[in-house]
Protein backbone atom coordinates (compact mmCIF):
# COMPACT_ATOMS: atom_id res chain seq x y z
CA UNK A 1 0.00 0.00 0.00
CA UNK A 2 1.59 3.35 -1.05
CA UNK A 3 0.80 5.95 1.33
CA UNK A 4 0.09 9.88 0.38
CA UNK A 5 3.42 12.18 0.58
CA UNK A 6 1.62 14.57 2.29
CA UNK A 7 0.39 12.66 5.28
CA UNK A 8 2.18 11.50 8.32
CA UNK A 9 2.57 7.89 7.39
CA UNK A 10 4.33 9.51 4.26
CA UNK A 11 6.69 11.20 5.80
CA UNK A 12 7.16 8.63 7.99
CA UNK A 13 8.01 5.79 5.61
CA UNK A 14 10.69 8.63 4.01
CA UNK A 15 12.39 9.07 7.05
CA UNK A 16 12.27 5.47 7.32
CA UNK A 17 14.10 4.77 3.94
CA UNK A 18 16.53 7.65 4.85
CA UNK A 19 17.23 6.10 8.08
CA UNK A 20 17.76 2.45 7.15
CA UNK A 21 18.77 2.77 3.78
CA UNK A 22 20.63 5.80 2.65
CA UNK A 23 22.36 6.28 5.99
CA UNK A 24 23.45 3.28 5.84
CA UNK A 25 25.28 3.57 3.06
CA UNK A 26 26.54 7.67 2.89
CA UNK A 27 26.87 8.17 6.64
CA UNK A 28 26.50 12.12 6.26
CA UNK A 29 24.85 15.03 8.31
CA UNK A 30 23.02 15.86 5.24
CA UNK A 31 21.17 12.73 5.53
CA UNK A 32 20.77 13.05 9.35
CA UNK A 33 19.05 16.75 8.53
CA UNK A 34 17.18 15.11 5.93
CA UNK A 35 15.65 12.61 7.73
CA UNK A 36 14.49 15.23 10.67
CA UNK A 37 13.09 17.21 8.40
CA UNK A 38 10.83 14.57 7.44
CA UNK A 39 10.04 13.59 11.13
CA UNK A 40 9.36 17.46 11.27
CA UNK A 41 7.29 17.06 8.55
CA UNK A 42 5.23 13.89 9.62
CA UNK A 43 4.58 15.59 13.33
CA UNK A 44 3.10 18.62 11.77
CA UNK A 45 0.67 16.88 9.87
CA UNK A 46 -0.21 14.54 12.25
CA UNK A 47 -0.72 17.48 14.52
CA UNK A 48 -2.87 19.24 11.92
CA UNK A 49 -4.91 16.22 11.25
CA UNK A 50 -5.73 15.65 14.99
CA UNK A 51 -6.91 19.47 14.99
CA UNK A 52 -8.81 18.81 12.09
CA UNK A 53 -10.44 15.56 13.94
CA UNK A 54 -11.75 18.19 16.35
CA UNK A 55 -13.54 19.67 14.09
CA UNK A 56 -11.32 23.28 15.10
CA UNK A 57 -12.54 25.83 12.95
CA UNK A 58 -9.68 28.08 12.66
CA UNK A 59 -6.91 25.94 11.92
CA UNK A 60 -3.62 28.56 12.08
CA UNK A 61 -1.00 28.33 8.29
CA UNK A 62 1.98 28.34 10.79
CA UNK A 63 3.07 25.16 12.41
CA UNK A 64 3.75 26.42 16.36
CA UNK A 65 0.80 28.33 16.17
CA UNK A 66 -0.83 24.72 15.42
CA UNK A 67 0.75 23.07 18.20
CA UNK A 68 0.24 26.27 20.62
CA UNK A 69 -3.73 25.74 19.85
CA UNK A 70 -3.46 21.47 20.19
CA UNK A 71 -2.33 22.31 23.78
CA UNK A 72 -4.92 24.41 24.39
CA UNK A 73 -7.59 22.40 22.65
CA UNK A 74 -6.45 19.80 25.24
CA UNK A 75 -5.47 21.44 28.34
CA UNK A 76 -5.57 18.13 30.46
CA UNK A 77 -4.78 16.05 28.09
CA UNK A 78 -0.69 15.25 29.24
CA UNK A 79 0.40 12.80 25.78
CA UNK A 80 -1.02 16.18 23.80
CA UNK A 81 1.58 18.24 25.84
CA UNK A 82 4.13 15.67 24.95
CA UNK A 83 3.59 15.17 21.56
CA UNK A 84 4.16 19.19 21.38
CA UNK A 85 7.47 19.08 23.63
CA UNK A 86 8.44 15.84 21.44
CA UNK A 87 7.77 18.39 18.27
CA UNK A 88 9.18 21.59 19.46
CA UNK A 89 12.30 19.83 20.70
CA UNK A 90 13.07 18.09 16.91
CA UNK A 91 11.89 21.40 15.23
CA UNK A 92 14.32 22.62 17.41
CA UNK A 93 16.92 20.33 16.10
CA UNK A 94 15.53 20.79 12.72
CA UNK A 95 16.14 24.70 12.60
CA UNK A 96 19.31 25.32 15.00
CA UNK A 97 22.76 25.93 13.68
CA UNK A 98 24.53 22.52 13.80
CA UNK A 99 28.05 20.91 13.91
CA UNK A 100 28.70 17.72 12.07
CA UNK A 101 31.15 15.32 13.79
CA UNK A 102 32.50 12.22 12.26
CA UNK A 103 30.88 12.35 8.84
CA UNK A 104 31.46 9.52 6.92
CA UNK A 105 32.29 7.25 9.69
CA UNK A 106 30.53 5.30 12.04
CA UNK A 107 29.34 7.74 14.38
CA UNK A 108 28.52 10.42 12.34
CA UNK A 109 26.72 13.03 14.43
CA UNK A 110 24.99 16.61 14.29
CA UNK A 111 25.47 18.92 17.19
CA UNK A 112 22.76 21.48 17.86
CA UNK A 113 22.98 23.54 21.20
CA UNK A 114 23.00 20.62 23.58
CA UNK A 115 21.77 17.91 22.08
CA UNK A 116 23.91 15.51 20.33
CA UNK A 117 22.21 13.61 17.39
CA UNK A 118 23.64 10.42 16.18
CA UNK A 119 22.50 7.62 14.57
CA UNK A 120 20.92 5.74 17.88
CA UNK A 121 19.82 8.94 19.00
CA UNK A 122 17.93 9.28 15.58
CA UNK A 123 16.68 5.48 15.63
CA UNK A 124 14.85 6.82 19.61
CA UNK A 125 13.66 9.99 17.08
CA UNK A 126 12.25 7.88 14.44
CA UNK A 127 10.77 5.22 16.86
CA UNK A 128 8.72 8.42 18.87
CA UNK A 129 7.81 9.92 16.09
CA UNK A 130 6.09 6.81 14.49
CA UNK A 131 4.54 6.47 17.86
CA UNK A 132 3.04 9.51 17.39
CA UNK A 133 1.80 9.62 14.07
CA UNK A 134 -0.03 5.97 15.54
CA UNK A 135 -1.78 8.10 18.47
CA UNK A 136 -2.88 11.16 15.80
CA UNK A 137 -4.51 8.35 13.89
CA UNK A 138 -5.96 6.76 17.11
CA UNK A 139 -7.08 9.79 18.49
Amino acid sequence: MIEDADSAKGQVLRADHLFHVTLKYTRTADVIKNTIKRLVNSLEYAITEMLEKKKVKQIPPIALMKADLLKKTFPKDKEVKEMVSFYLMVKKVDKGQFVIKDEYRKNVAIVVDDIRVDIPKLRQLLDKTKEWVKFSNDF
